[in-house]
């Protein structure tokens, strides 16, 4: 009896042990979960800091990026103005030179990256000081690019719902002036004819293209993109075929070209380039590229386009156009077509009948600016119109002296970040 009163007690406090150890167990694991919960919490909160941080970071090296190229832009208006005018007092005018269009161009032309690279055949010191500026420079750790494109030598494709300025969300915003020339026919006619030019033209280099699109239907293709832009145009295609409602408004991007009816990429590629939401007061014939002048110009043969290019784009010699009649001249040496004088006058009357007029100053572009921070990018698109800066004086207060203001003669026009 006593051995069996023993076992029992042992058993007892074996029990006692055994539910203690379990709660022990459970209590630390308890301890566990709470501990790689709040780590976990923790860590998500740090990873969201410095996410949002990157972000402020990305999107200020982005604006510093803009304001590099407002600035570069400013530069190339006071020198353009400054090119061959008089300087100096009264009767003691002296004409300052002139400076070649190309060389103004590459005031703007050429992209701007940070943090700025070092240049070959740079000296020690040279590269020392690069190397200084990019770590005083207050954007550590942001790289971006920034990149201007002139937009005066593209086709406003709002003008063809008669839209002759591109609207902005600011109110500050002054409208840009439409083209020079008044067309004499219908302005969706003349879009048209020159999306054709366009289409015909990637043709005669492309055999599958020209396979996939001889039965694009082009005629309701501008009716689609009229009707995204007129507010009065009705097209039953929008929702349809599955897109929205049309926007009724005029284009901010040409991304919106996607929503459009009957564009798909392939189309949206070849007319990209060569259209812009501006409207230039005509086409700057100094940045024209080959097939933009080849569209308008289909009597040109290659051989007679190679000749035109090399002759505009040579390098040891600043060939660009001074005024319209300079692009005239050697469109009829060149152009053995237009060496027919009455053809290439009806070559003339058809460009005015369709609302294009030649200029050879850029007065309308395009910034982009891409700014990167770890793996946070954001990227600003800026459309920008460069005038005369202007001087103006408001009316008088009692009281208080009127005070001239100057135009800085430089517009964003529209802008978005993404």
């Amino acid at each position: 009896m006593g051995l069996i009163r023993a076992l029992r007690r042992f058993a007892a406090q074996t029990n006692q042990d055994g539910v203690a150890l379990f709660m022990v167990i459970g209590a630390m694991t308890i301890l566990a979960i709470l501990v790689s919960e709040f780590t976990y919490v923790a860590q998500v909160n740090q990873k969201l800091a410095y996410d949002t941080f990157d972000q402020v970071k990305a999107l200020y090296g982005a604006k510093s990026g803009l304001k590099l190229s407002l600035m570069r832009l400013k530069a190339y208006q006071n020198l353009k103005s400054l090119s061959g005018a008089k300087i100096g007092g009264i009767g003691q005018g002296v004409s300052a030179p002139e400076i070649p269009k190309k060389l103004l161009q590459q005031l703007w032309a050429f992209p701007i990256v940070f943090p700025l690279p070092a240049v070959p055949g740079l000296s020690t010191t040279d590269q020392e000081r690069l190397q200084k500026f990019n770590a005083n420079s207050g954007l550590e750790g942001v790289q971006f690019s920034a990149i201007i494109e002139t937009e005066s030598a593209k086709y406003p494709i709002n003008q063809m719902a008669g839209v002759q300025t591109l609207p902005s969300p600011s109110p500050s915003a002054s409208p840009i002036p439409g083209t020079s020339s008044t067309p004499s026919v219908d302005p969706k006619q003349a879009f048209g004819e020159f999306l054709n030019d366009l289409i015909n033209e990637r043709k005669k280099s492309d055999e599958g293209f020209a396979a996939e699109y001889r039965d694009l239907r082009l005629e309701e293709l501008v009716q689609h993109i009229n009707a995204w832009v007129d507010p009065t145009a009705e097209d039953p295609a929008y929702g349809r075929e599955g897109f929205p409602g049309a926007k009724k408004a005029p284009f901010y991007s040409l991304s919106e070209l996607h929503m459009v009816p009957s564009l798909d990429d392939t189309l949206y590629d070849l007319f990209q380039p060569h259209l812009t939401v501006l409207s230039p007061q005509g086409l700057n014939v100094n940045m024209m590229s080959q097939t933009m002048l080849r569209a308008l110009v289909p009597q040109m043969r290659d051989e007679e386009a190679k000749e035109y290019f090399e002759f505009k784009d040579a390098a040891d010699v600043d060939n660009s156009f001074k005024d319209e009649a300079a692009f005239f001249g050697l469109l009829q040496k060149t152009v053995s077509a237009f060496r027919n004088t009455a053809a290439f006058e009806a070559w003339k009357d058809q460009m005015k009948k369709r609302g294009i007029a030649f200029v050879t100053d850029d007065t309308e572009f395009k910034i982009t600016v891409r700014s990167q921070v770890n793996r946070t990018v954001r990227t600003i698109e800026a459309w920008v119109t460069v005038q005369g800066g202007t001087s103006t004086t408001p009316p008088a207060v009692p009281g208080k002296p009127a005070t001239p203001t100057k135009d800085a003669g430089i517009k964003i026009v529209s802008m978005r970040i993404l």
